[in-house]
């Protein structure tokens, strides 16, 4: 009898030693939870490290990358059959060159692309900018950090954004002539003059007076102009400029009795615009010179005086977690219009099935009665889906290139149709396989004779 009531009594302190762990971690959680629900301190710093984790998680996925089927960039599609171009029709495409930013077998890289598909030219991150880089303490995966915001200068001169990084501009060999850290992001303008107009964060831990109700840490999302050279020349704060103009309430979603945000990226700007004379002569609210930004966390797009640094006009509530506003001369906005469903920082995939939202979308409207002018949207019978970035372009003949990152290819639109007359994969080359394309981030397209730079020598060896 003693035996089996000690027995009995070294189970139940076995059990106890198992469960006690468990209770105090769900104890733990629970006093967690409570904390953040009703913002006890310390909800701020317990926020913070949340915050942080993620950001570690995400640096831990591209690290421990083992396979295709792992990576984040690489998506495993038999679309392309293994073949660059897809569907042509030669007659109806615009032809000229594209230049694409996008993970190129084994790194990000800038490509040019030829008519038929082919690769025509590379430019590489130079290595001294990974060294500048790293040289600061920050952390960089080289050849997986997104590269983004791409230009092209007529002589072979590229204009690129390493994301949260920092802006470079290399020559048509991959040279560095001038690279600008920092919190660079999304994108980057060449203006009339030469100047740029770029996208960039402050990253505020402590909260200011002037945003009541953002939460802390949170970014800053500031347009930054630059000279040819790459120095700063001003740089306005998105978050001043919404609330100094009254137009709060476009980042404070909040509870329906209480304006908040406790997201860390409020905004979220990825895309900015320089209005332009023939637009701003079709609108009473736009001038010329006038930036306009969009705001992806807020699903909407916002114009900026140019004099003022306010917010004199915004438009939102028409598209969802939207890219690449353009503003067209004819007074139109053509738009990127995402209608995401799933997280910011999922994996690249071919989405086929239609989402929450259906499929992403390319519109035409006109921004004074929001009339919808013209779409293409995907369907079950012509996928067309990508949750995070996308880019288009309106092209000379009236064609629309879009870009469908997640789905790793370009593709070229007849508006009047809505057929697709230009298709390109970014095929990924890794032995036999044939189902494998990388991320496309961005594209824009040039007239043939653009690219005079090709076949000449390099600076250095002339």
């Amino acid at each position: 009898m003693k035996f089996l009531a000690k027995a009995i009594l070294w189970i139940m302190k076995r059990v106890l030693s198992l469960l006690m762990p468990l209770a105090l971690a769900f104890l733990a959680f629970m006093v967690g939870a409570l904390i953040m629900a009703f913002e006890l301190p310390p909800h701020q710093e317990i926020r913070k490290m949340i915050i942080a984790a993620v950001s570690v998680a995400r640096w831990a996925q591209l690290e421990q990358v083992t396979s295709d089927e792992d990576h984040p960039h690489i998506i495993v599609s038999d679309a392309g059959g293994g073949k660059a171009l897809g569907r042509v029709d030669r007659d109806r495409a615009y032809g000229g060159v594209t230049m694409a930013q996008a993970f190129a077998n084994d790194r990000f890289a800038m490509l040019l692309l030829g008519e038929n598909g082919e690769r025509l030219y590379r430019w590489d991150v130079p290595d001294e900018v990974y060294e500048r880089i790293e040289a600061r303490g920050w952390k960089v995966d080289r050849g997986f950090q997104e590269i983004m915001g791409g230009h092209l200068y007529e002589d072979g001169d590229v204009l690129g954004i390493i994301y949260q990084q920092g802006l470079f501009r290399i020559d048509r060999c991959s040279g560095l002539k001038w690279f600008r850290p920092g919190l660079y992001h999304h994108d980057a303008k060449v203006a009339a003059d030469g100047s740029i107009w770029a996208l960039s964060a402050n990253y505020l831990t402590e909260q200011p007076g002037a945003y009541a109700h953002i939460a802390t840490p949170h970014y800053d999302d500031v347009v930054v102009h630059l000279s040819p050279e790459g120095e700063v020349l001003e740089e306005i704060s998105l978050l001043d400029a919404i609330y100094r103009s009254g137009y709060q309430g476009l980042v404070l979603a909040g509870k329906s009795a209480y304006p908040e945000s406790k997201q860390d990226d409020p905004a979220h700007s990825n895309d900015i615009e320089i209005v332009g004379e023939a637009f701003a002569a079709r609108h009473d609210f736009a001038n010329a010179g006038d930036l306009l930004v969009s705001l992806r966390g807020a699903d909407s797009i916002v114009l900026i005086d140019r004099d003022t640094k306010l917010v004199k006009w915004a438009l939102t509530g028409m598209f969802l977690r939207q890219h690449d506003p353009d503003l067209q001369p004819d007074g139109t906005i053509t738009i990127f219009d995402n209608r995401t469903d799933r997280g910011q920082f999922n994996k690249a995939e071919r989405t086929v099935e239609p989402q929450s939202f259906g499929y992403s979308r390319l519109l035409r409207f006109d921004p004074a009665s929001q009339r919808i002018l013209w779409q293409f949207q995907g369907s079950r019978e012509e996928p067309f889906y990508t949750s995070v970035q996308g880019d288009h372009q309106i092209l000379p003949n009236g064609n629309v290139m879009a870009v469908e990152t997640e789905a790793g290819r370009i593709i070229e639109i007849d508006p009047q149709t809505n057929e697709i007359v230009w298709e390109w994969f970014n095929v990924v080359e890794r032995g036999e396989r044939k189902d494998l394309v990388g991320r496309v981030t961005r594209a824009f397209r040039y007239d043939a004779d653009y690219a005079t730079f090709l076949g000449k020598d390099c600076p250095a060896a002339q």
